[in-house]
């Protein structure tokens, strides 16, 4: 009787360490606003499936497969996107994303992407009769595989970091892409200044953006390519964004 007492008070005692300690890493980032989806499936309240041009729900046309969302263009010129429900940037300063991902071009011209959009609309479903349906684009992150003569970009086989008006302001970078490999990205956006830093697979890059106006921040991925062949796989996202208390500290 006195073995089954100790073996229950050591019990109870190791739950109750382990729930302290799990709670105070969780009220040490209190201050920050995070997400992390590790796409165990697609869960509807965080995220809107949409297809490319069209904007109808696309949820069936995105696969979870041992905890990876694919983004397969199965359909000519109608590959789906994933966009993040709204979050609010007020009181923060700075934003963080960090995901894995594997990025897959089929024969034709491909340009999947990521892009961080501003907006004021809340709602997570976008508005397809609006002029820019996410918002403003602050950064796009794109994959560009091959040409194609009426998109204007620079660059041919490449990953491009694009702010807006970089047509006019030359404000762009051309990256050496890592296709058909997992790739770990980071983006570190001030959201006051607009400076950005983006790392893949640890290898740095800077450029700057508009500072940021708009209530809330969106973030999209697609796997956008002419005809079919061309797939997306994400394993993991994270978001954080950090109070400028904090960054001061």
């Amino acid at each position: 009787m006195k073995k089954i007492l100790i073996f229950f008070i050591f019990v109870i005692g190791a739950y109750f360490l382990f729930y302290s300690s799990f709670k105070g890493r969780f009220d040490k980032q209190a201050d920050n606003q995070s997400f992390y989806e590790s796409f165990n499936t697609i869960e509807r309240e965080n995220w809107f499936v949409g297809e490319w041009g069209t904007h109808n729900s696309a949820y069936s046309a995105v696969f979870i497969e041992d905890g990876v969302a694919k983004l397969p263009v199965t359909v000519a010129d109608k590959g789906p996107y994933l966009v993040t429900k709204a979050f609010p940037v007020k009181g923060f300063e700075v934003l963080k994303i960090k995901r894995r991902a594997k990025i897959s071009p089929g024969e034709k011209y491909f340009a999947g992407g990521m892009a961080i959009f501003e907006t004021n609309n809340e709602r997570l479903r976008p508005d397809a009769q609006a002029a820019m349906p996410f918002g403003n684009a602050l950064l796009l992150v794109e994959y560009a595989n091959g040409t194609y003569q009426n998109a204007m970009r620079p660059g041919e086989s490449t990953f491009r970091l694009l702010t807006p008006g970089w047509q006019d302001n030359g404000n762009y970078l051309l990256i050496e892409p890592e296709f058909d490999t997992w790739i770990t990205e980071e983006i570190t956006m001030n959201l006051v200044t607009g400076d950005v830093i983006y790392s893949l697979n640890g290898r740095e890059y800077t450029i700057t953006t508009s500072p940021m106006t708009g209530e809330y921040i969106k973030i999209w991925m697609h796997s956008f390519g002419h005809f079919t062949g061309h797939e997306v796989a994400i394993d993991s996202v994270e978001v954080i964004f950090v109070p400028k208390a904090e960054l001061e500290e």
